[in-house]
């Protein structure tokens, strides 16, 4: 595999060709380092047969070697002053770009164009402030991926491997938990970047998963989960007042379901989320 961008010498040239700087508000570090490109893609499991669609592609460090394994690549990137730079360093015929917000963007136009036939790889080096939206946008979608990679925050990361039924659990881990199933690549140090960032990186792995007990409701369940850890000192009678019409009607849920409502979220289950999810869809479907 050729890579020649991420290394700080290339890297630095690029950024004196193109008089560029990492953009703070976009949350943009560069790596300088090939050998985690090199264990990215070789952990990814990507095939000459798959799609893969990259979030930030930067400079074209991870780009320039997913268009040497993939079948085609589709990266979007927000920031317009990029958009000279990967064209001209990126030239393979199989790399499409997209100047775009990715959060505003339809994903399934995009993927009704692709052949049937063939696997969606998802990849990403997550800006770290924008990490919550990205992967609920990618985790709850309906889109048939074989896998998501992202490079995030470490202690984020650790939340979605080792914290699965703790306190530190939030809605994303909550919902990262019924839709997939999550594994730790590589760590990756703060000094393997240009800019260093202040903190250390992590590489994880999602897949889909099916479960037993299933969600009547995808936008509710995320609903549900918001309102029920919205205040983690609070009893989920106390979360859900705020959410349903009225409290004999969260009394109501709560005890068809014999869930003590005087339970903290943290103390509950996962299939105890969906449970009452799924009773808040029968009893109150226009909600």
């Amino acid at each position: 595999m050729k890579i020649n961008i991420a290394t700080p010498h290339r890297t630095k040239y690029i950024i004196d060709k193109y008089n560029l700087f990492a953009k703070k508000n976009y949350g943009q570090n560069f790596i300088i380092n090939p050998s985690i490109i090199e264990n990215i893609i070789n952990l990814s499991g990507i095939i000459k047969d798959d799609y893969v669609i990259e979030i930030g592609p930067g400079i074209g460090a991870l780009t320039e070697a997913l268009v040497q394994v993939a079948y085609e690549v589709h990266a979007f990137e927000i920031d317009k002053d990029l958009e000279k730079v990967l064209t001209t360093e990126i030239t393979n015929s199989n790399f499409h770009l997209y100047i775009k917000d990715f959060l505003k963007v339809n994903l399934n136009e995009l993927i009704n164009s692709f052949d049937k036939d063939k696997n969606i790889v998802i990849v990403s080096n997550l800006p770290y402030y924008i990490t919550s939206d990205i992967l609920t946008k990618l985790i709850t979608s309906k889109i048939n991926y074989k896998s998501i990679i992202v490079m995030l925050q470490k202690e984020v990361g650790e939340k979605f491997v080792n914290n699965q039924g703790k306190k530190e659990e939030n809605v994303l881990t909550y919902l990262s938990r019924y839709y997939c199933d999550c594994y730790k690549l590589i760590d990756v140090s703060l000094t393997n970047f240009i800019p260093q960032p202040n903190i250390e990186s992590m590489v994880i792995k999602f897949t889909k998963k099916e479960n037993e007990l299933k969600v009547l409701n995808d936008k509710k369940f995320l609903d549900v989960t918001k309102a029920l850890l919205k205040m983690r000192r609070k009893t989920i009678q106390n979360n859900l007042n705020a959410y349903l019409p009225s409290k004999n009607d969260v009394k109501e849920v709560l005890d068809e379901l014999n869930i003590n409502p005087l339970t903290r979220a943290e103390s509950l289950t996962l299939e105890d989320f969906i449970r009452i999810t799924n009773k808040i869809c029968e009893k109150y479907p226009n909600k």
